[in-house]
């Protein structure tokens, strides 16, 4: 619990310092992936921007690659296929 207020804090602290330099940062498009490395991690679920809830995905695209929170490269592997 105490790693998820940490974070909200620190997202609020981010969005804060962003504002005051004149950017933006769109509160309903944001969204996080959550990967967990070893068993036992505490879920970030639940993370929220000026009381805004943050949607969790399970993939996302970055700079052309899929990226999925399990570990697997089963999604970019077939999007490079489809693409090609």
């Amino acid at each position: 619990m105490r790693l998820k207020t940490e974070f909200n804090n620190n997202l609020e602290k981010w969005s804060d310092d962003l504002d005051s330099k004149g950017f933006r940062l769109s509160r309903t498009k944001t969204e996080y992936l959550e990967c967990k490395v070893g068993e036992g991690e505490e879920s970030m679920q639940g993370i929220t921007m000026c009381d805004t809830a943050i949607l969790i995905v399970v993939k996302f695209k970055h700079l052309g690659s899929i990226i999925q929170g399990n570990g697997e490269i089963d999604d970019d592997i077939g999007y490079r296929i489809r693409v090609g």
